[in-house]
């Protein structure tokens, strides 16, 4: 690390665009902070792989991204990768000696706090299949008395890649996809940081008070709260733009990537 430790970059990593969610919930928090993001599109989508080929892909390209930048801090911007690979990534924060923030923790936190807060009775969770497999938020939250509604829906984060239905094609494929109790909950959990690009969608088909919480939020407050205490909050005043470095076709990543961050943004292959 630089003597200045603070100016490290934060490193989030994910298979495609769908990290760029937690991106673009950092840069509203602050633009001060260098963002470098490491995406595995060469290997995507992971949610429908066998959990042993998951922990060799995800072991492989979070050890590219720690070799390949001296960052001050890692977020696994991926459900999938979180769920499956708990033990290989503490092994790896220790063996590395760099905070790791997955997107699990940070939003069982959160859900609690809005759940409680708001006295919901229903939530529902729409994510890939291994995160649903892993029936991770329903052990989270098993101490609450609230009714959870789960949907695998891996084959919307193919839908995001390529980035080509309208808005009304959308609202068709997921009202057609998602059950009427997911659609009528109290609350819908985002459980893919992809689906953040469909947040509006998600928004017309399910109830009108139905409130929908992106996990990329509830993990870029961690993020912040985490560089804080830590004292590694960056102190430059210049506004710092992210940079990309993905394994295979940046220039599909490139058109992807607008639904998340309108900026134009260095693409790297590596």
């Amino acid at each position: 690390m630089n003597k200045n430790k603070e100016l490290n970059p934060i490193c989030v990593l994910d298979t495609g665009v769908g990290g760029l969610s937690v991106v673009n919930a950092l840069r509203k928090l602050s633009h001060k902070e260098q963002i470098y993001y490491f995406a595995d599109t060469a290997n995507l989508p992971y949610g429908y792989k066998s959990p042993e080929l998951i922990k060799k892909l995800a072991k492989n390209i979070v050890i590219t991204a720690l070799t390949n930048s001296d960052c001050k801090l890692l977020v696994i911007a991926c459900h999938t990768i979180t769920v499956v690979c708990q033990k290989e990534l503490e092994e790896l924060q220790k063996e590395f000696n760099i905070p790791i923030i997955t997107m699990l923790k940070p939003s069982i936190i959160g859900l609690e706090k809005i759940i409680v807060s708001n006295n919901f009775t229903s939530l529902s969770i729409v994510s890939t299949k291994a995160t649903f497999d892993s029936q991770a938020y329903k052990k989270g939250l098993s101490h609450l008395p609230i009714k959870i509604y789960e949907k695998a829906a891996s084959s919307l984060v193919s839908l995001v890649e390529e980035n080509c239905f309208d808005e009304n094609q959308l609202i068709t494929i997921l009202d057609n996809m998602l059950e009427e109790d997911i659609k009528n909950s109290d609350a819908l959990l985002l459980g893919c940081t992809h689906f953040s690009a469909l947040k509006n969608i998600f928004k017309s088909i399910c109830k009108p008070n139905c409130l929908i919480i992106d996990a990329a939020d509830l993990v870029a407050q961690e993020v912040m709260q985490s560089l804080e205490s830590l004292n590694l909050l960056s102190k430059q005043n210049n506004i710092i733009f992210p940079k990309a470095f993905v394994t295979d076709n940046p220039q599909r990543f490139a058109q992807a990537s607008k639904q998340f961050i309108h900026d134009d943004f260095d693409i790297r292959s590596i």
